[in-house]
């Protein structure tokens, strides 16, 4: 049974709740992929269609009461089905605005740190420039993270790292 079959099953009001529970079952004993019936047990468990009508706090109860170890793939799941919704979408962007202002307030911060010991202490400065040069979440433009790019080799240079 595939998937979607599953949560045919799964949202239609005229099966039984033992008819359900059968079917979880029967996929549990004869899947290769227990992540689907994961996802199975908690589109119905939440009474959702699919995953990105998934509420987080239906999700991380769910993930709670089973383990994380075994439901982190799941999770992961939800989270990509999350992003993809209008409100997901936002949160993302939101996210990723905290990143690049935190990074950029931590580079200042660096920079005063740096100045502050008659600019001998780059450990801090390096770090702060690795995690911009990184990217990681694509927060920053291409743009800053050239600069960035520029300013470590620059600093590592000076310092002989």
């Amino acid at each position: 049974m595939n998937p979607d079959e599953l949560k045919d099953i799964l949202n239609n009001p005229a099966v039984s709740a033992e008819h359900k529970g059968r079917v979880l079952q029967q996929m549990g004993e004869h899947s290769d992929h227990p992540a689907t019936v994961l996802e199975a047990e908690l589109l119905q468990s939440a009474n959702k269609p699919d995953l990105a009508s998934v509420r987080y706090f239906d999700v991380h109860a769910f993930c709670s009461a089973r383990g994380w170890a075994k439901t982190h793939d799941l999770y992961d799941r939800w989270l990509d089905a999350y992003f993809s919704t209008e409100n997901g979408r936002k949160d993302a962007e939101r996210i990723t605005e905290y990143m690049r202002k935190n990074d950029m307030d931590e580079w200042g911060h660096a920079l005063e740190e740096w100045k502050s010991s008659s600019w001998r202490e780059t450990g801090r400065l390096v770090a702060v420039l690795e995690r911009i040069v990184g990217n990681w979440g694509g927060c920053h433009s291409e743009e800053m993270v050239g600069h960035a790019a520029k300013f470590l080799a620059e600093i590592k240079r000076r310092s002989g790292q």
